[in-house]
């Protein structure tokens, strides 16, 4: 990306060294330098070596200096002494768009369900200080969909509101809004556009990044004069020649408001974030060729013009930071996150197994009704009724549901995980129950790996048929890794095991760990990630938090965050509140209640599946969303 201009001694000589550039030859032609062919590289006196620095500096041109050269002038590679590098990081840390906090901000008025973190409600004042249309660049991890769904409360007035995020997302986005804002919204106020045939309607819509380009002109009618767009993984629009990139820029020059969110606003090249700002601000970013000239090192060649490059890098993170991009960093905030967060990720699971799955809890759902009402309302005797019917099989039926329930995330949990990965994170822990989740996702990983290679195998060619350098490094820079991994279960053994473990924590292209619970659940340090995503979830919290801590233990340098995976109409909502009460109860009775608990509560724990759908059955009972009445009235009449 950086053209720097490598600089060593040898002898009494200074030896320069880059990638041609005809400003980095006009310095050395000012210095009376001569270029050496058969090395590549610029020859100048020894004592030179100040002024050469300077000019550079002048220009904002790239350095990077030998050790020796560093500790001559006590400066850094780059050339910058210390006091300099100390007053850049102040100007970032106390800047708007860093802000940490905002103590006087009146979150009151946003009317959010929880209170936010200081840096997130520093995030919405910054983004109604840039008259809501921002680049949101926290880390990830961070919660941009929180401040997002803020930021789109404070200018309820101009609602409705479009969402635009991957395909994995979508369910989640929804969580989120019905979660945040109940006084503002209901479940038939808010719709996920699963298929392009249907039309936006209601307050909220929520739809992939290809249902914004094949619906673009319904969703700007939809939006009229008005209308919030928040759009997520926004890095997703880095191509400008793209058909998404196109559509989702046409859509938000045409909202009111629009909030980009992605923690990696730029993944490979300095002109991949043209994009966000032209479609954030196109009156002030309306001019590409300005833009990859000034901040891209622009270079004519016979192929074409070549914006692979960086300049003038200070000058456009000073004038973005001001103009719409509020971005802190985890270590800028650490203290106020938890050690410990853990959250639920709704997946949009495979139909026909969700739809068997639920015909099977249905099915039981009645059963458990009907002996609940004859056991009047106690829990244990309507276990012991349903238990007593020898027509009734429950533990293989039930088996089957939980199994089919993990089966059914597969697809939608690695297109979540290959999002991730490709966005910017490092390394991710996947734990499962069964042997059939864990080799769907492992051939999920490898059958995305086989893509990859295929495209590189592909990009390969053109390079060795390709005898220009500058074109080689463009084409080897659309180069992608494979997503290595790891795999332990109750078949891994001993060895396998401590050395899976060691190339997860060491070598960064292990990705992820793909871990049974059973098996992996202890003995394990994986600190090498601070993401754990429970894609079958475990049945009691115990056996979670063993699980959680992989991660969370001695050697963690960053907050770690849990994402339990949860398929609507399937065993998970009703797994998910066993391991909130269970997690409740065992931590009133080793720590008093202030031990590690899970948020939620019901009225009792469970040991079995049978139990934890009975309890689930009589939470909707009680709630009203089981009519017990109609039921009578069944019996009543047979």
């Amino acid at each position: 990306m950086f053209n720097r201009m490598f600089l060593r001694y040898e002898g009494d000589k200074l030896i320069a060294k880059y990638k041609f550039s005809k400003k980095y030859n006009k310095i050395m032609s000012e210095f009376k330098g001569y270029f050496e062919p058969s090395r590549s590289e610029w020859i100048l006196n020894k004592s030179q070596t100040r002024f050469v620095c300077r000019r550079m500096r002048e220009n904002k041109y790239y350095l990077k200096l030998s050790e020796d050269i560093q500790k001559e002038f006590n400066v850094d590679e780059e050339g910058f002494s210390e006091k300099e590098r100390l007053k850049r990081e102040e100007k970032r840390l106390n800047h708007i768009s860093n802000a940490t906090d905002k103590i006087d901000y009146d979150e009151a008025k946003v009317e959010l369900k929880f209170p936010l973190l200081p840096y997130q409600r520093a995030g919405l004042y910054y983004a109604e200080t840039r008259g809501g249309r921002i680049l949101l660049g926290d880390d990830m991890g961070l919660g941009k969909t929180i401040q997002g769904i803020g930021i789109s409360k404070i200018y309820k007035k101009d609602w409705p509101v479009v969402v635009v995020a991957p395909a994995s997302l979508l369910l989640n986005w929804r969580k989120e809004y019905l979660t945040w804002l109940p006084k503002d919204i209901n479940e038939d106020e808010i719709f996920v556009m699963r298929k392009s045939k249907n039309l936006p309607k209601g307050k909220v819509i929520i739809c992939s990044y290809d249902y914004a380009h094949k619906r673009k002109e319904e969703i700007s009618a939809f939006m009229g004069a008005r209308g919030v767009l928040l759009v997520d993984e926004a890095h997703n629009i880095k191509n400008k020649d793209a058909i998404r990139t196109k559509a989702v820029t046409e859509l938000a020059h045409f909202a009111k408001r629009v909030v980009l969110m992605t923690g990696t606003p730029i993944l490979n090249r300095v002109e991949e974030l043209y994009t966000l700002l032209n479609a954030i601000d196109p009156k002030k970013w309306g001019d590409y060729t300005n833009y990859v000239f000034r901040y891209c090192d622009a270079q004519m060649t016979k192929f074409g013009l070549d914006v692979g490059g960086a300049s003038n890098i200070e000058e456009l993170h000073d004038l973005i930071r001001e103009q719409l991009m509020c971005r802190r960093l985890k270590g800028d905030v650490l203290k106020q996150l938890p050690e410990k967060r853990r959250t639920t990720l709704i997946l949009d699971a495979n139909e026909k197994m969700v739809s068997q799955t639920k015909d099977i809890i249905e099915h039981y759902t009645k059963i458990i009704v009907n002996a609940y009402i004859k056991a009047e309302k106690d829990l244990q005797k309507t276990k012991s009724l349903i238990l007593s019917e020898s027509s009734v099989d429950v533990s293989e039926s039930l088996f089957e549901a939980y199994k089919m329930t993990g089966e059914a995330k597969i697809d939608s949990l690695c297109e979540w995980i290959q999002e991730k990965i490709e966005s910017g994170l490092e390394k991710i822990i996947i734990f499962g129950h069964h042997k059939d989740f864990l080799d769907g996702v492992e051939n999920k990983i490898i059958e995305i790996n086989n893509k990859i290679n295929a495209k590189n195998d592909k990009i390969k060619e053109k390079i060795e048929k390709e005898k220009n350098q500058d074109k080689i490094l463009e084409l080897d820079s659309k180069l992608d890794d494979i997503i290595g991994y790891m795999r332990i279960d109750g078949s891994t053994n001993k060895d396998k095991r401590f050395n899976n473990q060691e190339d997860f924590q060491k070598d960064p292209n292990c990705r992820i760990a793909l871990l049974s619970i059973n098996a992996a659940n202890s003995g394990l340090t994986l600190t090498a990630s601070s993401v754990v995503v429970m894609g079958e979830l475990p049945w009691t919290p115990g056996v979670s938090r063993q699980a959680e801590d992989r991660a969370h233990r001695i050697g963690q340098l960053n907050p770690v965050i849990i994402y339990y995976t949860i398929a609507e109409d399937t065993f998970d909502g009703a797994l998910w509140n066993m391991l909130q009460s269970k997690s409740q109860i065992a931590s009133r009775l080793l720590d008093d209640g202030h031990g590690d608990e899970m948020q939620e509560d019901i009225s009792m724990s469970s040991s079995d599946l049978l139990t934890c759908l009975i309890v689930s059955v009589a939470q909707r009972i009680e709630n009203g969303e089981i009519d017990i009445e109609k039921y009578i009235e069944k019996e009543e009449k047979k």
